[in-house]
């Protein structure tokens, strides 16, 4: 559609609703992301663009992602300021976080310290990374059909040339100037990214936020279902937030009755495969919670080690080490909570795995 296809157009209706395109700033399997500064108080935000093939409002994963970010209010979960919509588009203007995501900041080799120099790995010649998402048939978003596409997740993605919009309107795409850029690499047999860690005060502070928000949104019966690094964004260096509620998911038939027996199974296998529960890649009816449980114990593996986990389907104790894990973590307390939360977030059996509020409680400690 034009709104897509043209650069031009694009920018021309984010201006008509009060919005000045600025740049792309994150492309994926489930729409773009863009900055945009309001016209009227300067204020910068983001804006995701959802593109459906019909009428977005028949569009199932728009809509329930919509009503989940218009009903939530917590502090550690992006905030939605408004909605733009047009028959086949729907636009969610949200906070804009100034560092990005877990994942980019962290494949970028970023330490942390916005006042660091722009250094670049000279031996890695890798500009970009990318992540295998599962596929589903009969999508709606012409951007969701998956057989043969990947999530790009980077701060230069699709650069918008000035020459494309007339008078500069719209700018090039750079990563952000108090975000150090360095260069990375996903590749075994590189080590750019393997020098790299997170600082541990950071680590403990976003891993409990975003547990935080998991547990608000379990407690109102909504399951998350798509917890990856790429959807914890990081404001500063005291505040990271969960976002992408795309596939998230109400875990009680309200038709039902407030039951332990109105509890519902999902049905949509959908996600990052590293993150998937074991139920959940076997395509079987799961209940939601407890995945979400599995897909935070990915997440801490990633904190702490800088890369996706291997794709398993077995107890996390029985494939690795925890304690080679957590090596790095110097702080005995700290060490001990990851042990834990990596070896009981982490297991085949969904009745063994944590609750949030069991996890939530361990890092408060």
């Amino acid at each position: 559609m034009e709104l897509v296809n043209s650069l031009r157009l694009w920018a021309k209706f984010l201006e008509t609703n009060g919005y000045k395109l600025n740049k792309c700033v994150g492309q994926g399997s489930f729409g773009d992301v863009f900055a945009v500064t309001s016209i009227g108080d300067g204020q910068s935000w983001a804006v995701k663009r959802l593109v459906a093939r019909r009428d977005i409002r028949a569009d199932s994963y728009a809509m329930v992602e919509i009503a989940a970010l218009a009903s939530i209010q917590h502090p550690t979960v992006v905030r939605l300021h408004e909605v733009l919509l047009s028959p086949r588009l729907a636009c969610l203007v949200m906070e804009l976080a100034p560092a990005g995501n877990l994942e980019m900041f962290v494949f970028q080799g970023c330490r942390l310290n916005m006042n660091l120099s722009n250094d670049k790995n000279p031996t890695c010649e890798c500009k970009s990374y990318s992540t295998p998402v599962t596929s589903k048939e009969n999508s709606l978003f012409d951007s969701r059909k998956r057989e043969s596409r990947e999530i790009r997740s980077k701060p230069d993605c699709a650069p918008l040339q000035e020459t494309q919009i007339e008078k500069g309107n719209v700018k090039p795409s750079r990563p952000e100037s108090n975000v150090p850029s360095v260069s990375a690499c996903r590749n075994d047999n590189c080590t750019c990214s393997r020098s790299f860690s997170l600082e541990l005060a950071f680590l403990s502070l976003a891993f409990s936020q975003v547990t935080s928000a998991l547990n608000f949104c379990h407690n109102i019966d909504l399951a998350h279902r798509d917890i990856n690094p790429s959807n914890v964004l990081i404001f500063n260096k005291s505040l990271v937030k969960l976002a992408d509620f795309g596939l998230c998911f109400r875990c009680r038939d309200t038709n039902v009755g407030d039951t332990a027996d109105s509890e519902v199974k999902c049905t949509d296998y959908l996600g990052n495969d590293h993150y998937l529960a074991p139920e959940v890649r076997r395509h079987e009816p799961f209940f939601a919670k407890p995945s979400d449980i599995w897909s935070l114990g990915c997440l801490l593996y990633f904190m702490l080690q800088a890369n996706h986990p291997p794709i398993y389907d077995s107890d996390f104790t029985d494939r690795f080490d925890p304690s080679g894990i957590v090596s790095q973590v110097s702080d005995d307390s700290l060490r001990e909570k990851c042990l834990r939360t990596l070896s009981e977030t982490c297991r085949s059996a969904v009745s063994a795995r944590l609750t949030v509020d069991e996890v939530l409680a361990l890092w408060d400690m």
